[in-house]
């Protein structure tokens, strides 16, 4: 899944006067489904314009890991990728008879592998869902998005 990721671009080069770019939006945006097109013209008056294609971070979710595991970035299950692009975000973690194990709205926070009370949950297959905003710029309007799976707790 790919999701909003702020870009800011600067040209080093080139001055441009403040009115020839008040149309520009002035936050951030989020996958944009054509190309950012800049026009230029040099000193000679000869005009230039180039693409600029934005390719976005995704954020993803392993499906398996181990609380045990030398690795630490695989000691805990969650989100991996640039949340800075989140308004609102929702994870929780289920057994397979649809208790609630694990919820969060902070995401940096990971499941454990733990139950509630503390105790190790024993190695299985457990089920995942997500829900987040991206957010709101004057390009695109915010956009929920829901993901479900499972996830390996080795042990």
């Amino acid at each position: 899944m790919k999701i909003a990721e702020a870009v800011f671009l600067q040209i080093n080069m080139f001055s441009f006067p403040q009115r020839d770019i008040d149309f520009i939006c002035r936050g951030s945006f989020s996958n944009p489904v054509t190309p950012s097109v800049a026009q230029l013209t040099d000193t000679n008056c000869c005009p230039n314009t180039d693409s600029v294609y934005i390719q976005f971070a995704e954020l993803s979710f392993p499906n398996a890991f181990r609380p045990g595991s030398s690795l630490v970035k695989n000691q805990e299950f969650g989100v991996i990728g640039d949340v800075s692009s989140l308004a609102q975000y929702v994870f929780q973690v289920y057994d397979r008879w649809g208790l609630l194990l694990f919820e969060t709205k902070n995401p940096q926070e990971k499941w454990n592998g733990t139950f509630p009370g503390g105790e190790p949950a024993p190695q299985g297959i457990y089920v995942w869902h997500s829900v987040f905003t991206t957010f709101e710029s004057c390009l695109q309007a915010a956009k929920e998005i829901e993901n479900r799976g499972t996830v390996m707790l080795l042990r």
